[in-house]
Parts: C-alpha cells; sequence; structure tokens
C-alpha cells in the first residue's frame, strides 16, 4: 500500500490548486469494483484494454484454462492452480501495461496480436505468465506446491534419500530355504560392526535378536510399535521395519525377508529401508524371490551388489498324513506354522494343555 500512497500523494501534487472532484471518480466505471483495485489502477499511466478485446481475451483465458487443466494442477496443485488462475485472470484483464509486465511478463502489444487472430492458442504464454504470477503472489504456497510435488513424485524414489546417496554402498542379498544360515551369516556382520542395525516383519523376531547381540557381549536396544527397550551405551539397535532410521549413519544394516519388498500392505517399508539405509553395508536375507528387484534397485542407486545362495543341509519334509484336526497326534520335532499373533499363542496353549510337549 506504501507504493499506491505515495502514487495518490503525487497525484495531489500534481492537481494542487484545482477543485478535488477527481479524488471522488465513480468505480463502477472501472475494471474492478473495490477502492484498492481503483487505487492501483488509477496508480498507473498506459492504455487498458478495451471492453470488447477483454472479453475476446477473457474467453482465450478460460478456454486455455479447460485445455491444460491437469497440466495446472500438475505444476501447481488443485487449489493453488484455481486461485492463481482466478487472479491472473483477473489481473490480466483489468491491469494497464506497466502491470501486465510486472505479473506475466507480458506487453500489451503482444495482446493486441493474440486478439487478431479469434482462432490462435496461445497456451504456453498464458501458462508460463500464470506460473510467474503465483511465483509473485502466492510465493509461500508456490514454494510448499513445489516441496509438496518433489515429495509426491515417486518416479525417482532413490532420491529422496540424500544421505544414502552420498555413500558407495554394498549390498549382499542371503538367499535360501528356511534355516539355510543366511540370516546367521547376516547377523555375525552385524555383531563384528561398531554400530549397526537388524529391521524384521516381526516384534518377536526383533526381539529374539535383541536377546542374541546382548548375549553376545553386543550392547543392543530394541525398537518396535509396542516396545522400547534402551540399553545403557548400546550401539546396536533391533527393530521392526517401520521403526528403523534412514537418516543416523550405521556401518552395518541388517534387512530380513527381504521378499516383503512386494507385499501390498507393509512392501513400502522394506522399500524405504532399502533405498535410504545410510550405511557402508547392507545384508538383506530371505529367499531368492526378490533378487532382481534388489539388484536392479541397486543399479539404479549406484551400489555395489553381491547374491549369496545357501543349501538347507537337513531336508524340511511335509508329512503325508495329517493330523485328522487331532493336536494329540503331534510329535516332539514337529513345527506348527501360523500367520496370526493370536492364533500362536491359541495352539501353544491347546499343545500344552493337551500333550505333554513344550512349545
Amino acid at each position: 500500500m506504501n507504493h499506491f500512497y505515495r502514487s495518490f500523494q503525487r497525484r495531489l501534487e500534481a492537481n494542487r490548486g484545482r477543485k478535488p472532484e477527481f479524488l471522488f471518480r465513480s468505480l463502477s466505471s472501472e475494471p474492478g469494483s473495490s477502492l484498492v483495485e481503483h487505487l492501483r489502477l488509477e496508480s498507473f499511466k498506459g492504455p487498458v484494454i478495451s471492453a470488447s478485446k477483454r472479453a475476446l481475451l477473457d474467453e482465450k483465458l478460460v478456454d486455455f484454462f479447460k485445455r491444460n487443466y491437469d497440466r495446472v494442477e500438475e505444476e501447481l496443485g488443485e487449489s493453488l492452480g484455481k486461485a492463481s488462475f482466478s487472479m491472473f485472470r483477473r489481473d490480466l484483464l483489468g491491469i494497464d501495461a506497466r502491470v501486465l509486465r510486472r505479473v506475466g511478463r507480458l506487453h500489451l502489444s503482444d495482446v493486441e496480436k493474440m486478439l487478431e487472430d479469434p482462432h490462435t492458442k496461445h497456451d504456453e504464454v498464458f501458462f508460463d505468465g500464470m506460473v510467474r504470477h503465483a511465483r509473485i503472489f502466492f510465493k509461500t504456497s508456490f514454494e510448499e506446491s513445489v516441496r509438496n510435488k518433489f515429495v509426491a513424485d515417486l518416479r525417482l524414489p532413490h532420491q529422496l534419500y540424500p544421505e544414502a546417496r552420498s555413500k558407495k554402498r554394498k549390498i549382499i542379498y542371503h538367499h535360501g530355504p528356511t534355516n539355510s544360515g543366511k540370516t546367521y551369516t547376516a547377523m555375525e556382520a552385524l555383531k563384528k560392526s561398531k554400530n549397526g542395525v537388524y529391521a524384521g516383519p516381526l516384534r518377536l523376531l526383533a526381539l529374539e535378536c535383541f536377546e542374541r547381540l546382548n548375549r553376545a557381549g553386543v550392547y543392543a536396544s530394541l525398537l518396535t510399535g509396542q516396545e522400547i527397550k534402551e540399553v545403557p551405551f548400546a550401539t546396536h539397535t533391533s527393530c521392526t521395519v517401520e521403526m528403523m532410521s534412514v537418516t543416523e549413519e550405521y556401518e552395518v544394516v541388517v534387512i530380513d525377508e527381504i521378499q516383503m519388498i512386494g507385499d501390498a500392505d507393509r512392501g513400502s517399508s522394506w522399500t524405504r529401508v532399502l533405498l535410504g539405509a545410510n550405511a557402508k553395508e547392507i545384508h538383506v536375507c530371505g529367499d531368492g524371490t526378490a533378487v532382481e528387484l534388489v539388484k536392479h534397485l541397486a543399479d539404479l542407486c549406484g551400489d555395489e551388489f553381491e547374491d549369496h545362495a545357501y543349501v538347507r543341509r537337513t531336508p524340511l519334509t511335509v508329512k503325508a498324513e495329517s493330523l485328522e484336526g487331532k493336536l494329540t497326534n503331534l510329535k516332539r520335532g514337529d513345527a506348527v506354522i501360523a500367520f496370526r499373533r493370536q492364533d500362536l499363542f491359541r495352539l501353544k496353549h491347546d499343545i500344552e494343555r493337551l500333550t505333554d510337549l513344550k512349545c
């Protein structure tokens, strides 16, 4: 408003001695109806677009916005795009040549040429002018829109983790059947490191590794969504995948059950820790279904990749006959598998109640 006030003062000085009618011009004849817009129009000199050409320009602007709505929404977002177009349209139709250049780097002569041929489209001129206009009048919202656009752009997800991209990482894939030694090898590397983290899919697995590390004399803390155990002077952490930090720097990271990267519900958590782990050495364990995917991601990130295959020494067989629905037919050494924690506790309770076996 200081600019408008100074312009108003200059008009007073220039019209000193005259009757003050010039201060009370009707606002109805101006393109806008507000006092602020009236002052803004009065503060500049230069030709204003005529009413007939303004109507033609308005029609071109509306057609432009309809054709380029998706492009505007992608660039500025839905709400900011609509607000920017509304203000750009208002200013372009109502402001004189000097303001026209300021908001969009457009010249009145350029607009006149646009209107000579009503069938010619000027999408690039309007689009560039509207974006520059948004940068001026919606500076904070525009910057926030740019940040949101960057975060939401998942075409290059590995670029979301600058700490990990700043170093040359080594990814070692341990794959094989159950009890083939793949996780054991990775945990031995974790024990020998100065600091590191184990990330697994289940709280019970995180608890098992937490106890294993501390029994080996490696001070480790436990971090899950249900439980936190902080150990004094801990250098290592055992956690569930969702709880792993991608900003803290580690020497060794172990990511268990890597094949869950393809899970529809939780797969994004494995993607996050694999791409974002800020460590020199990353051990991933699981079956072989994700080898090609992990190798592709390693190449994408510029990381070194190693593939270690394991074979189970003791064969694992499925019983030819069923239990006939009776837990009393279980024998020592049998493995009972369930996929929900409630089912596990229920089966454990029933087995120990009906048999002399301990789970």
